[in-house]
């Protein structure tokens, strides 16, 4: 996965803010970027052949992330996570509407 491929991912969903690039170096680049998904504030480090999820004091290893609707509970979308083709993470990003009673 390259440095183009996972802000296209971030900035691809209005569910997903994405906060930018940081703490670049002296020539402006930067592995480190930040985003916030339904008010938990996250950061990717990112490498080619893997990156690391940090949230708070957790960290996670993956190697692949997109956005889906695959995972079985109750939300609409997901930004899930990946490592070795097997998910390891699931971040909700979309709820589905809430029903109106009557």
């Amino acid at each position: 996965m390259d440095k183009e491929s996972v802000e296209k991912i971030l900035t691809s969903s209005q569910y997903i803010q994405f906060n930018g690039w940081i703490n670049p170096d002296e020539y402006g680049f930067s592995r480190t970027c930040s985003f916030s998904a339904r008010g938990v504030e996250y950061r990717i480090e990112w490498y080619c052949n893997y990156s690391t999820l940090y949230c708070g004091e957790m960290l996670l290893i993956f190697d692949n992330f997109r956005i889906d609707n695959t995972w079985p509970h109750h939300y609409k979308g997901n930004l899930q996570f990946y490592r070795n083709k097997n998910v390891c993470a699931v971040i909700p990003i979309e709820e589905y509407p809430k029903e109106v009673s009557a």
